[in-house]
């Protein structure tokens, strides 16, 4: 499932960095110099690989080039150390695309490609009137049998007249007459009840089926049940995403009863015996291929403890790729709302999670439509660059976080560096850009000098930093730009 990449190894490195000088200076965080201010001409984009562009360095230069961290002057007794020791990760392709992009809602093909897979025998249940589908499923089914049972009386009530008609004397007119009278009516009322018992029957036979028609939904939104042959699934359609009118954006399908379960990651070695990671990824991979997923790859695997119910699962994270460079993934959603009540534009977002028993949660939310903005491949920073950038203002961001803690240390440790796509906001809404960054993946501990840090609690995709390939200027993940 993983797309062509290179993946360079950074040294194991520490820089240490003794600050000294007047305390209590309020500090905001230096803004980067966009690239396009600098003087010096990259070198032409699409003459060379990625990798010859970005220039990853060697070992030996990688930490030859860590002793340049921060500025002198800022702290008195303060250390803040940085510890790169993993992989540099860079897309094996010959250049960065921009991409115009924006929210794709979802169709009913989506719906039925999924549901087809993941729901292939399942009964859907809506809820109607705030009643539980099994309820509402049994009381039409009671409707239904009431209605039969009154036709079977009235049937009996026709046949009992038409005995009353036969043994009447000659010339009871008027009583025969009045004895029609009351059949016919029996009959008009039988037939009336026929056509309500077809209706609640229809009704009963679209419960095992589901269009995506707001209509149906009011206010854009599924709320039901799925009863398969061995589990109920609770599913949901939603527009909570990328908020619009009559429009879904967010679908789930969750085993077992409702919940608006949220998953807290956990270290790689948290991974409970019973569930088998590689076993996981290849389950997701033939589900995804199934789905018609063609332009998502695996992304990576993880622990996740769920928050309602403390259980241990397997996440696997399957992300967008772009003329074969993926999307990078963090755990940033996007969903941040700004100072002034926006909603900022959420991260396409697709998530399965398994346990021992299988497949127990399938997310995803807010797709995009991509349209190439041109044909040419974009400037790219040297990573030297980039590196620098990162140490400067990683080492600004821990001077706020200790400076007001008397002895006070800041480590900072960076297990991985990667290069790929991430969708920025654009001026106009429900607009956006896929642009090449960096992201910088680890923890930020803080502790006494010579005592013990505090204990480590990142997951594998928290970003510490994102910068921008082409200009080297900082991304805020949780904002989208």
């Amino acid at each position: 499932m993983k797309g062509n990449r290179t993946v360079w190894r950074m040294a194991a490195g520490m820089a240490a960095v003794l600050l000294s000088g007047c305390g209590g200076r309020q500090t905001q965080e230096v803004l980067v110099t966009p690239r396009q201010e600098i003087s010096e001409t990259p070198a032409l984009a699409g003459s060379q690989s990625i990798r010859e562009q970005v220039q990853v360095p060697e070992m030996a230069e990688l930490s030859e080039g860590l002793g340049m961290v921060g500025n002198s002057g800022d702290m008195e007794g303060k250390t803040v150390s940085i510890h790169m020791d993993g992989d540099i990760i860079v897309p094996d392709a010959e250049g960065f695309l921009l991409f115009q992009a924006s929210p794709r809602y979802f169709t009913q093909e989506d719906y039925d490609r999924v549901s087809c897979v993941l729901l292939p025998d399942a009964s859907f249940l809506f809820k109607e009137g705030g009643r539980q589908q099994e309820e509402y499923t049994e009381e039409l089914e009671k409707k239904i049998e009431e209605i039969e049972e009154q036709r079977k009386r009235m049937e009996s009530s026709i046949a009992a007249l038409e005995e009353q008609i036969k043994e009447l004397p000659s010339g009871s007119g008027q009583e025969e007459q009045a004895l029609r009278v009351n059949q016919a009516a029996l009959r008009a009322k039988s037939e009336e009840l026929a056509l309500v018992s077809e209706e609640i029957a229809a009704q009963r036979a679209k419960l095992s089926m589901v269009q995506i028609t707001p209509t149906v939904f009011q206010g854009a939104l599924l709320d039901a049940y799925a009863q398969g042959k061995n589990w109920k699934y609770y599913v949901n359609l939603n527009n909570e995403w990328v908020p619009q009118d009559n429009s879904f954006s967010g679908f789930r399908i969750l085993r077992g009863e409702k919940a608006d379960r949220k998953y807290l990651p956990l270290p790689k070695d948290s991974m409970p015996e019973e569930i088998s990671p590689s076993e996981a990824e290849r389950k997701a991979g033939e589900l995804v291929r199934d789905m018609g997923f063609e332009d998502m790859e695996l992304f990576g695997t993880e622990p996740v403890k769920a928050d309602d119910t403390g259980k241990i699962i397997c996440c696997t994270h399957f992300v967008r790729t772009l003329r074969g460079i993926p999307v990078t993934y963090t755990y940033d959603t996007g969903e941040t709302v700004e100072s002034d009540g926006d909603a900022s534009w959420a991260y396409e977002r697709l998530d399965l999670y398994f346990d021992e028993k299988g497949l127990c949660d399938f997310i995803w939310n807010s797709p995009y439509e991509l349209e190439k903005q041109s044909d040419e491949y974009v400037f790219l920073l040297p990573f030297s660059e980039i590196r620098d950038i990162f140490s400067k203002m990683m080492t600004e961001r821990c001077w706020e976080r200790i400076r007001m803690q008397q002895g006070m240390e800041a480590f900072v440790e960076v297990r991985e560096i990667r290069l790929g796509y991430m969708r920025i906001k654009g001026e106009e809404e429900g607009a956006g850009r896929m642009i090449p960054v960096w992201d910088f993946f680890g923890a930020v501990h803080m502790g006494c000098p010579g005592g013990d840090f505090e204990k480590d609690t990142a997951g594998a995709y928290e970003s510490l930093m994102t910068i921008n390939a082409m200009d080297g200027t900082l991304i805020d993940r949780k904002l989208g730009y």
